[in-house]
């Protein structure tokens, strides 16, 4: 995601998502580092959760009760690993286009639970 589709998802999530409890957090490389240190502690807080992010979160954080990563189609980045940590399990949701069967084959072949 841009920083900008964070943005624009902040203000959309909370609305499709109107639950008692359901919180979203954003966290892009266009805040300041103190607004990001605020937001990824936030998020770590919180029991569940959905933390809208560009590949600012991608590497070097472990968040620990990570239970599903959404990608982008667009910009596939290995983030499977901010949930898998230290033997801990979750699930993992790609969008693929209709042309793009053959990576399934692949996570197959690799023996990937699709």
């Amino acid at each position: 995601m841009t920083c900008a589709s964070v943005d624009y998802w902040d203000v959309v999530f909370p609305r499709l998502f109107a639950l008692k409890g359901f919180s979203s957090i954003s966290l892009h490389g266009k805040m300041k580092q103190a607004a990001r240190e605020k937001a990824l502690a936030s998020f770590t807080s919180l029991s569940s959760g959905v933390l809208l992010c560009t590949d600012v979160a991608a590497r070097g954080h472990d968040i620990p009760g990570v239970d599903c990563t959404v990608q982008d189609p667009n910009v596939f980045v290995h983030r499977v690993g901010r949930m898998v940590r230290m033997g801990r399990q979750g699930s993992a949701i790609v969008f693929l286009m209709p042309k793009e069967e053959a990576y399934l084959e692949f996570l197959w072949i690799k023996r990937v639970p699709v």
